[in-house]
């Protein structure tokens, strides 16, 4: 399972390098692309999730990947991964340094069990403030890109 979720992962970064190199393409003197790729992540972070526990009646591993990939697909991760990958000359690094990180946050999750309530009893972790920080720093990001 965790060689499926690494391979997903590797996928979808893979994926986000490539567009994002083809916006570099696109408009090769223009930062605007990865600026509003940095505030759609950012806007994806600071958005309300719901946690939910994946039902997955089949086991099927093909369904479980198609699941992870569509999941992956447009998160706030992938999206940074393509704003990087457009204003560098270096799409693969991009990609790779992303699957490495996305492989190294599920391998985590995966080591830790299904409780995401703390490695110590009574430990609670404050997600909506990290997510919140993480999305200030990406439209950070984006407003120092527009500003050049």
């Amino acid at each position: 399972m965790l060689a499926l979720c690494l391979a997903a992962s590797l996928a979808t970064a893979a994926l986000a390098a490539a567009a994002g190199l083809l916006l570099g393409r696109l408009f090769p003197e223009a930062a605007w692309p990865a600026a509003l790729a940095l505030l759609l992540a950012a806007a994806q972070l600071a958005r309300s999730v719901a946690p939910e526990t994946a039902r997955e009646p089949t086991r099927s591993l093909f369904a479980i990947a198609l699941v992870l990939i569509m999941r992956q697909a447009f998160d706030a991760p992938r999206l940074i991964i393509l704003a990087v990958a457009a204003v560098s000359s270096l799409p693969v690094h991009t990609a790779l340094g992303g699957a490495l990180g996305a492989g190294a946050v599920m391998a985590i999750a995966w080591a830790a069990g299904p409780s995401t309530a703390g490695a110590l009893p009574g430990a609670h972790y404050p997600w909506r403030s990290a997510r919140l920080a993480l999305a200030g720093l990406a439209a950070t990001a984006a407003a120092a890109i527009l500003s050049l």
